[in-house]
């Protein structure tokens, strides 16, 4: 047994214990938030959750892939916006879930956050995999395991801030950017949580292939770590590439380190099965991001600078405790251990210094919370030496983990997922099914104002003239032509002025638009009563839908 492995009678329950908990905290969420779990819930107001915990504005542009999924789409298209461009979106997360609504039965968001609850769990068990390859010790495996269920950064010191101090509001990296934490993205972002999976089980895999360099590999080995990479690959854009930087880097280290070019030269097939597996779906990816709307979609994504108090607050605790056991990594290890050292120290320092480096940053959680499982493991052991108590040394650390690292932000993100959930109108749910029958997939369009064109795409995977700020191009000028034809929209940013009925019609004309969407009481429903051969399909207490006849041929 290693020097640094320490004595633990149960390390293997106690991972259970942790991954129990993992699952009652999640489930406890989803069951008392009105989000509910994706099958649709009615909240006391009357409005109703269909599964998302927060963020909706991205939420329902997942949403509307996975309604392309349902509806039999192999390849998704953007549903908000009128502009041409390729359907060509491949995912296959999206699409199993899709299919399994359509084959099974269901909504495909209660699949959805299904298999991201499967993927959450198999991440932390997969953190403690890892851990345990690498000889990090039982000790360090189980807090890495435990810092990647619950672990957090600090926004819940800056929401203080923001309660006492008052506008304008401070967040950090970890509230606005979830998916940084593999906590809180778990509870979030079903679609991120089983990228950051992939992305463990392309690091175990890549950990595995370290530890049989000395020995000839059977080939089932190089093609599991094929096959991950690949499903990693077409799942997520951005996590595969972080990954085999932090490979390179790894390897770039090792050579300088031991001053020679021999590093490189033993893994030359797995750098050679890392571009077989990634390149094919990163050219993909480069290409789709070079076509109409799309392109538009990748710059805005792309653009994500930030200050890097933003980013250390974000990291946190974890972040802390990461840089720590990295550096002790480096003083004692000379194996595959420096992998995750290597992309922890990588993915702080280009926070900081790189700004608008943050997609690269995706999956670099894992590898905070695998190095910070070190750096606590060196606490717990200088504590054992004076407090001469395993028992007392591991509440210490525990209640320094608790303090540093601890789950505050993910139970402020849980408090405002159970009471204030992105929620929908009654109406524009009952919208949205009529919508549904009548397209029967076929991504017809519908003209409404912006908040209704916000869901609608992934309630009824329908396509709307505007949306949202990213996935509709020229996004601003778009809503200002909507509430010219009678649209409400944003008075503060969008303000619309006395409708003009010869834009309206202009609108129907150029995006051959069969539904409409207007306020009950509005001017805009008063003017299309008036058009001859227009039928309500739906009328409810706040919103009515209006079938337009098709044009004469």
């Amino acid at each position: 047994m290693p020097p640094h492995q320490t004595r633990d009678a149960k390390p293997r329950h106690r991972l259970i214990l942790i991954l129990a908990a993992q699952l009652a905290f999640i489930a406890v969420v989803h069951s008392v938030s009105p989000a509910g779990w994706g099958w649709g819930r009615t909240s006391p107001s009357g409005n109703t959750g269909v599964g998302w915990l927060a963020n909706g504005s991205d939420s329902f542009f997942y949403d509307s892939w996975l309604q392309q999924a349902a509806n039999g789409h192999t390849l998704f298209s953007v549903l908000y916006t009128t502009t041409p461009h390729p359907a060509a979106y491949f995912n296959p997360a999206l699409l199993l879930a899709g299919s399994l609504a359509r084959v099974v039965g269901g909504r495909a968001e209660g699949w959805f956050i299904l298999m991201g609850i499967a993927a959450a769990l198999a991440l932390t068990w997969t953190v403690h995999r890892i851990a345990t390859t690498l000889d990090l010790g039982a000790r360090a495996a189980l807090w890495a395991a435990g810092l990647a269920a619950f672990g957090s950064g600090w926004s819940w010191l800056l929401k203080l801030w923001n309660h006492f101090a008052g506008p304008p509001p401070l967040l950090a990296a970890d509230l606005k950017f979830m998916d940084l934490i593999p906590s809180s993205c778990a509870l979030i972002y079903p679609l991120h949580t089983i990228g950051l999976a992939l992305v463990a089980l392309g690091l175990l895999q890549l950990v595995v292939q370290e530890r049989r360099l000395a020995r000839r590999d059977p080939v089932q080995g190089r093609v599991a770590l094929i096959g991950v990479l690949a499903l990693l690959a077409a799942t997520r854009p951005y996590e595969p590439l972080a990954l085999a930087m932090a490979y390179l880097g790894y390897v770039g280290v090792l050579s300088v380190l031991e001053r020679s070019w021999k590093p490189l030269r033993e893994r030359w097939t797995l750098l050679a099965c890392g571009a077989v597996a990634i390149a094919p779906f990163l050219g993909w990816a480069a290409w789709l991001s070079r076509q109409p709307v799309w392109s538009n979609f990748a710059r805005l994504a792309l653009n994500q600078g930030h200050p890097p108090w933003f980013w250390i607050c974000g990291f946190g605790g974890v972040g802390v405790l990461a840089l720590g056991g990295a550096v002790s990594l480096f003083r004692t290890r000379r194996d595959p251990a420096l992998l995750p050292a290597v992309w922890a120290i990588a993915g702080v320092v280009l926070a900081v210094v790189a700004m608008h480096g943050a997609k690269l940053l995706s999956g670099v959680g894992i590898p905070l919370c695998l190095c910070a499982g070190v750096g606590l493991r060196g606490i717990q052991g200088w504590l054992e030496a004076r407090l001469r108590s395993i028992r007392g040394s591991g509440l210490a650390a525990g209640l320094l983990a608790a303090v540093l690292a601890g789950p505050v932000t993910l139970l402020v993100i849980a408090r405002e997922a159970i009471l204030y959930p992105p929620l929908v109108d009654t109406d524009t749910v009952r919208i949205s099914d009529v919508l549904r029958r009548a397209e029967g997939g076929s991504r017809g369009l519908v003209l409404c104002d912006p908040e209704e064109g916000a869901a609608l795409p992934g309630l009824a995977g329908v396509r709307v003239y505007a949306g949202h700020w990213a996935l509709t191009d020229g996004y601003d000028q778009k809503v200002e032509r909507l509430g010219q034809a009678g649209f409400p929209s944003s008075p503060e940013d969008h303000p619309a002025g006395p409708a003009d009925w010869r834009v309206l019609d202009a609108l129907i004309r150029e995006t051959d638009c069969r539904w409409i969407v207007a306020d009950a009481g509005s001017a805009l429903l008063a003017h299309l009563r008036t058009v001859a051969g227009a039928t309500v399909a739906y009328a409810g207490p706040k919103r009515v839908l209006v079938r337009l006849p098709r044009p004469r041929s």
